[in-house]
């Protein structure tokens, strides 16, 4: 039944009175029409012995689900006020990631009769998700997923779903599946599952290309493989490939939420923003630009050395603005893309190879269709075929060197601690431009006799 928010209030009130007119049983059935959420806040400050019964008449597995997501520290001191005996079983209730959490804000003595009064499976599931550091991905994963035997039956597989406690099953849809070794294998969504014939195994099913991380990798790495992946879960394994965890995308969100918190207030006090003050900027971009003054004469000495060619054929001269200027064009294009990979954490310095490969293929493409198209003007306007080959040649080279260096140029900057919006705009116009010059003069002199012929 979907509640808006006026009903959920009304529920969570009848929810309260209920609780204390001593109406346990009837609470519990009202419970169920409340975000969970709302159920455990309440519950945790109610007596220990309205809480106590609260909890036995709805079930150590139902108690556990509204309070898997409040913070340890409150579960941790709410289990405190109750009686060890319940206490304990309803911390046996929680998901192992939970427990291992809770445990932390626990005294010791209580932390280790726990332990032991936990089977030995758990217990030692407890003990190692307890024993990573914080900012590793063990310390954020769950152990709570369902895995399968490579060449399990799909019927015999759901049969098994289904009979998983209520409440119970975990939060990602997917079911992984390990080879004999225990290794992670294969993976399958549960509408796959759903969808798979009657004579077919979790083989003919499972996608085999699973993206995974180590419970030794930074938990702010796996965050943002999240992130530039798109992934809806990400399976967690051991030095020896075996599945140990995963990490839910609430995990990942909250992290890079986090991040982002902690990074805004001081991203404008190294790279300039909008919002920097005009002196600031001003002391951030003339360097740069008075550099690029330098360097472009660099392209002014490339044109001195071809000269003679130009005064031999003016004409050529009339077609290089367009070379250098889409050169400029399509880099800052690639740029922009890298710029803002970056600046989203979606992409460093790592990622730089995929982004050469990547831009190699666009330079290919579009350099060839910007040559071709640049060489039919040239026909259209000089009838001269030789000399629309060397210009449609030169604008389709330049293209490709564009793409290439607007690609990874800004990884390189930003590897150098340097910012790639304020570096990377002089630097690749300036390199287009010289090699845009270079290309087409080049070309144009050692065909200039047979451009000369066609005229």
């Amino acid at each position: 039944m979907l509640l808006d928010a006026t009903a959920v209030e009304g529920r969570t009130r009848q929810f309260v009175e209920l609780l204390d007119e001593g109406n346990v049983d009837q609470a519990v059935l009202v419970s169920r029409e409340i975000p969970p959420i709302e159920v455990g806040l309440i519950v945790v400050e109610l007596t220990s012995d309205v809480a106590v019964s609260f909890c036995k008449a709805a079930g150590m597995m139902y108690s556990a689900v509204f309070l898997d997501p409040l913070p340890a520290r409150r579960i941790a001191k709410f289990l405190s006020s109750l009686p060890e005996k319940e206490a304990m079983d309803l911390c046996r209730a929680l998901p192992a990631n939970g427990i291992a959490d809770v445990l932390v804000d626990m005294d010791n003595g209580w932390r280790d009769r726990f332990l032991e009064y936990l089977p030995e499976a758990q217990s030692e599931t407890v003990k190692r998700l307890s024993s990573y550091e914080n900012d590793v991905v063990g310390a954020i994963m769950s152990s709570d997923f369902i895995a399968a035997r490579s060449g399990a039956s799909v019927p015999m597989l759901r049969e098994t779903i289904k009979t998983l406690p209520k409440g119970r099953s975990p939060r990602e849809p997917f079911v992984f599946v390990l080879d004999a070794g225990d290794r992670l294998c294969g993976m399958i969504s549960w509408k796959d599952l759903l969808q798979g014939s009657e004579q077919s195994t979790v083989n003919d099913i499972m996608v085999t290309n699973v993206v995974a991380v180590r419970d030794t990798d930074k938990a702010m790495e796996a965050a943002h493989i999240y992130q530039k992946r798109g992934l809806s879960v990400l399976p967690v394994v051991n030095k020896e490939d075996h599945l140990v965890g995963v990490v839910s995308l609430e995990e990942a969100l909250e992290l890079l939420a986090h991040e982002a918190v902690n990074t805004y207030p001081f991203c404008g006090q190294d790279d300039e923003s909008t919002f920097t003050p005009v002196v600031g900027s001003i002391r951030r971009r003339l360097p740069w630009m008075s550099l690029n003054v330098f360097l472009n004469l660099g392209a002014v000495a490339i044109i001195s050395g071809f000269e003679e060619t130009i005064e031999e054929l003016p004409i050529i001269a009339a077609f290089l603005p367009m070379i250098t200027d889409m050169g400029g064009n399509v880099g800052i294009q690639a740029l922009s893309v890298s710029i803002r990979s970056i600046a989203l954490k979606e992409a460093d310095f790592s990622d730089i190879f995929y982004s050469i490969r990547k831009e190699c293929f666009v330079g290919i493409i579009n350099g060839s269709s910007l040559g071709v198209l640049f060489g039919l003007i040239v026909i259209l306007f000089e009838k001269n075929w030789m000399l629309a080959l060397a210009a449609g040649l030169a604008l389709g080279i330049n293209v490709l060197l564009a793409c290439l260096v607007g690609g990874c140029m800004p990884f390189l900057v930003k590897k150098c601690g340097l910012d790639p919006a304020m570096v990377t705009g002089p630097l690749l116009t300036t390199i287009t431009d010289c090699t845009g010059v270079i290309v087409y003069l080049g070309l144009t002199q050692g065909l200039l006799s047979y451009i000369i012929s066609n005229e």
